[in-house]
């Protein structure tokens, strides 16, 4: 399961190549069980940006979400692993996003 609210996981890997940061929703990424056979086709589906058209790949768009574990553990955030609580709760903060740049302050 993954949790995203860009198409991007970054280094060219398309989790959910739909997703988009403007449009105030979450994209729930629910990978289903699949043959091993399957992995490697998989695997080029998340590099060309073709995962979301597998059978193996559900996806939930919803401004926010709530997912419970059985206890607390290991996650994976932006890049970086993190230890948090069995239950975890998304939100998408609308506009909450300040970028500096050379001529203005933006906000998304």
């Amino acid at each position: 399961m993954s949790f995203a609210n860009a198409a991007q996981y970054g280094n060219d890997a398309f989790i959910s190549p739909e997703a988009s940061i403007r449009d105030g929703l979450i994209d729930v990424c629910v990978l289903k069980p699949f043959p091993p056979a399957m992995a490697l086709n998989l695997g080029l589906k998340l590099f060309n940006r073709t995962l979301h058209q597998s059978k193996y790949l559900h996806i939930i768009r919803t401004p926010e979400a709530t997912m419970e574990r059985p206890g607390p553990g290991p996650v994976h955030l932006d890049g970086e692993p993190h230890w948090m609580e069995a239950k975890l709760q998304l939100q998408i903060l609308p506009r909450s996003l300040k970028v500096l740049t050379a001529k203005e302050s933006l906000v998304i």
